[in-house]
């Protein structure tokens, strides 16, 4: 009895862990792809303001355009995180000045490959997913959810709004 008990006790465990690990997180990507980020909520495309190729470059979101700046790689730097790389600039998106604040601005940098520059890709199902900041834990999001062109694209607590997805 005992040993079926410990048996038992290994088998949840061994599914739990399983079962955890492989819902939560979305297909892997192609790193020579390119990729669209179209807000759920507003049906509006993060980009690169005015092309910029700046350090400091914020992100927005603006009609889609199909422009080089509403365009993305996302490359995985392992441990279930990705770098998203704009093609137009070749900078990374990260929360601007490792922030933690809710609100914080996101922007474009120099890929340094630091936590603020990585993402995890959370599936939530039906072609959506929530990105979320290895740094600061907190969630890619329109502010204010905003339908707005020109809105600015912030990290803010994850609530599981359609402006975080």
């Amino acid at each position: 009895m005992k040993k079926i008990v410990s048996l038992i006790a290994a088998l949840v465990v061994i599914f739990s862990t399983f079962t955890v690990m492989n819902t939560a997180y979305a297909a892997s990507y192609d790193s020579s792809k390119t990729y669209k980020l179209i807000n759920r909520y507003s049906g509006k495309a993060l980009e690169v303001y005015e092309w910029s190729t700046a350090d400091g470059g914020n992100i927005v979101q603006y009609d889609d355009l199909g422009g080089a700046n509403q365009q993305w790689r996302i490359i995985d730097v392992g441990e279930g995180y990705h770098k998203i790389v704009n093609v137009n600039s070749l900078k990374a998106m990260e929360v601007y000045n490792w922030s933690n604040e809710n609100g914080a601005n996101v922007a474009q940098w120099k890929d340094w490959n630091g936590a603020s520059q990585q993402w995890q890709i959370v599936d939530l199902g039906n072609g959506y997913v929530k990105i979320i900041n290895r740094h600061s834990k907190k969630a890619l999001e329109v502010y204010e959810s905003s339908k707005n062109n020109g809105a600015n694209v912030v990290q803010y607590e994850d609530l599981g709004g359609e402006n975080q997805q």
